[in-house]
This record gives structure tokens, C-alpha cells and sequence, in this order.
């Protein structure tokens, strides 16, 4: 019987045999319906266990598809890889976006097939306010204060002083601080990523490569194609269509295995039951060595609004003819269970004929787990 996994392995080995390499792919998922998995610090230990066990080859590919993550991991990622193999390349089929950006950019080579998509690095900080969490742009702070100091010409120290107090306003000055620290420190990263090749571009090759996708990708989700990656001076090359085809059916197996094409639907998965539960597949790590899969299990159930100070009281009695004490007995043992599975009958009715008030989620991460 071939099985999914079978079949990965199987292209994962056709794609070291093209390239005379070792494969460890790692995949966040993006099922629609479901937020979107990170690249997480959690992952670094495992993907170190996966280059543990490959050895030292003389050559690593880094088969990579996902949304981006935390902006601290790709240089703890981009280091095992170095540290792993004198050469390593990324392969990237279709989407590595934000952070998975960056890991492509400590790469010798990134292959990249005729639909596939590098991003921004424009990191985005979290931010607490007293209606909810609030998503800030790095980038569209320091904009707004490159707006104010050269596009409109604002030299005039009352106008900034207003223009930086409006800012204040939507955001808090800790915030700001630390706004300003992670403009400079992506920098930083992205600069320390890329002179980690074997063969570093010139110092005005890397300034052109971190400013375009730091600041002048004016849109974070905008996708870097090929040639756009070419121009930048990025170390793009095209796979053979051998080695497309075969990297896209191996994206192509992680999707059917994660279901990241199917869109998730908590309506749907109740459907006429009260409450539902599925596990989800957030992300893998796989080599020809062995397989980690980041699981997390979702409970879905129809919340209903019951009626205040509702009570249910129910007295099960039988009659039972004097004749027969050996049925009364046997009836007068079963009469709590049986006044129980009443109660509970009731109770079940009463609910489902409440009116539905929405859907509650709850999740329970299980973590990465091992799929021997």
C-alpha cells in the first residue's frame, strides 16, 4: 500500500538524486479558515535533530513553503543549516514569504520555480491597547516619519513636535521604542544572514537587497517573483523542469496531507451535532530520516442561550403489582439510572431547541510530535 508519506519520501529522494544533496523540507501551513502556522522557535530543536541524523553532506537543500513567522528564528535556522553542510540552497516551489524570506537570503543558491514567491521582511509588532491587540508596521512608522520630515518638508520643530504627538496617540511610546530597535535590528539580521554564504555579494548588492525588501516593498504582502529576486542580485537560479515538476508535486503532497487547500468550516463540521472535534496538521518537518508533524486539536460546539433559573425537576415512580415483589425490586434498582438518562434526555432536547447564540472554538496545541 503506498501511503502519503511513502510518496513524500519517494520525491524527496528524486530531488536529492537530481542534486546530489540531502532534502529536509519544512512546511507552516495556511489552510484557509485557520490562522496561519509561524516558523517558531519550537521548530529549531527539531530541524536540528533532522541534520543530526543526515550528517555532513557536502550539499543541503532546504525544501521551504510558508507565510513567514517570528523575525528572530531564521538566523538560528540559517546557522544549523551552515553549520550542517559546507553548501546549502533553498527550494522554494511556490510561497516563502517574511521570515521564510530571510532564511532564503543565508542560502548559496535559491531555486526558484516558475511560480514561486519571496516577500518583505517589514517585521509587524504586537501591540496591547485597552480595546484589544493591535498589529503595528515597523515600516509604516518610520514612513509616516520620513513623510513628515522630507515628503511634505516639515522642518519646523512645533509641526513635528504635533505630527510626533499624533503618532503618540495611536501609538504608545514603549512601542515606538521598540519600533525604532527592530527597524534597526532586522537590518542587522538580514545583513549578518547574508554575509554567512560562501560567496557574499558587495556591500552595495546587500544594501540594495535589505532596503527594497525591508522598506521599498510598499505592500507586505506583495510576492517577489523570479525576476524581481534576479534584479535585486539575489543568488536566484531556475530549476530544470524535471526538477520543478517534482518539487511541485512534493508541495503538492504536503497540501493534500494538511488539507491547506481545503477550506476549514467549523458550521460545516458540526453540521447537525452539537459539538464537533478535529486535529489539524500546522506544520512539518520531514527528511528522508524520519518525520515531525505539529499537531493541534480543535473543539467546535453550537453555543445556545437557555432560559434563566431553568429547573427540571422529574419523580420516576412505578406501580408495580404487590404480586410480583421480584419485578418491583428490579424496577426500584433501575428507577435512578433511568430518572438520570431522563434528566439528560430533557435537558438535550431543551438544548437543541434553544436558540443558537454562535459557534464557540476552543484549541489544545499537542505540539510537535513524531509520525513514526
Amino acid at each position: 500500500m503506498v501511503t502519503s508519506e511513502n510518496t513524500r519520501l519517494q520525491l524527496i529522494k528524486k530531488i536529492e538524486e537530481q542534486r546530489g544533496s540531502r532534502v529536509i523540507a519544512y512546511i507552516t501551513g495556511d489552510r484557509p479558515g485557520v490562522p496561519p502556522a509561524q516558523i517558531a522557535e519550537d521548530a529549531v530543536r527539531h530541524v536540528v535533530e533532522h541534520l543530526r541524523c543526515l550528517g555532513s553532506p557536502e550539499k543541503l537543500d532546504v525544501f521551504l513553503y510558508s507565510r513567514g513567522g517570528s523575525m528572530d528564528i531564521p538566523w538560528q535556522l540559517v546557522s544549523s543549516f551552515r553549520n550542517a553542510s559546507k553548501e546549502w540552497s533553498v527550494l522554494i516551489p511556490f510561497r516563502a514569504h517574511s521570515a521564510a524570506t530571510l532564511v532564503a537570503l543565508g542560502a548559496d543558491n535559491i531555486v526558484m520555480g516558475p511560480q514561486a514567491q519571496l516577500g518583505p521582511i517589514d517585521p509587524t509588532l504586537t501591540q496591547q491597547t485597552p480595546v484589544g491587540i493591535n498589529q503595528v508596521s515597523v515600516e509604516d512608522v518610520m514612513a509616516f516619519i520620513d513623510f513628515m520630515r522630507h515628503r511634505i518638508g516639515l522642518s519646523d520643530q512645533v509641526a513635528l513636535t504635533n505630527g510626533l504627538a499624533n503618532l503618540i496617540n495611536r501609538v504608545d511610546a514603549v512601542t515606538l521604542g521598540a519600533v525604532y530597535r527592530t527597524h534597526s535590528h532586522i537590518r542587522d539580521v538580514a545583513g549578518k544572514i547574508i554575509q554567512s554564504r560562501n560567496e557574499p555579494p558587495s556591500s552595495n548588492v546587500q544594501d540594495k537587497i535589505i532596503s527594497t525588501l525591508a522598506e521599498k516593498v510598499y505592500a507586505h504582502g506583495h510576492a517577489v517573483s523570479l525576476t524581481e529576486a534576479q534584479d535585486l542580485g539575489l543568488t536566484v537560479i531556475e530549476p530544470s523542469p524535471q526538477l520543478e515538476k517534482v518539487m511541485w508535486e512534493l508541495l503538492g503532497e504536503y497540501e493534500s496531507h494538511m488539507k491547506l487547500l481545503q477550506l476549514w468550516d467549523p458550521q460545516a463540521l458540526l453540521g447537525t451535532k452539537e459539538q464537533a472535534e478535529e486535529s489539524f496538521i500546522l506544520a512539518m518537518i520531514e527528511s528522508r530520516v524520519t518525520t515531525h508533524e505539529y499537531v493541534t486539536k480543535i473543539n467546535v460546539n453550537k453555543q445556545r442561550e437557555l432560559p434563566q433559573n431553568l429547573q427540571v425537576n422529574m419523580n420516576l415512580n412505578f406501580q408495580n403489582p404487590e404480586t410480583d415483589p421480584s419485578l418491583e425490586e428490579l424496577l426500584n434498582q433501575l428507577q435512578p439510572k433511568l430518572q438520570e438518562e431522563a434528566f439528560r434526555a430533557v435537558q438535550q432536547a431543551l438544548l437543541a431547541q434553544a436558540p443558537s447564540t454562535g459557534i464557540g472554538i476552543r484549541s489544545q496545541d499537542l505540539g510537535w510530535v513524531s509520525a513514526e
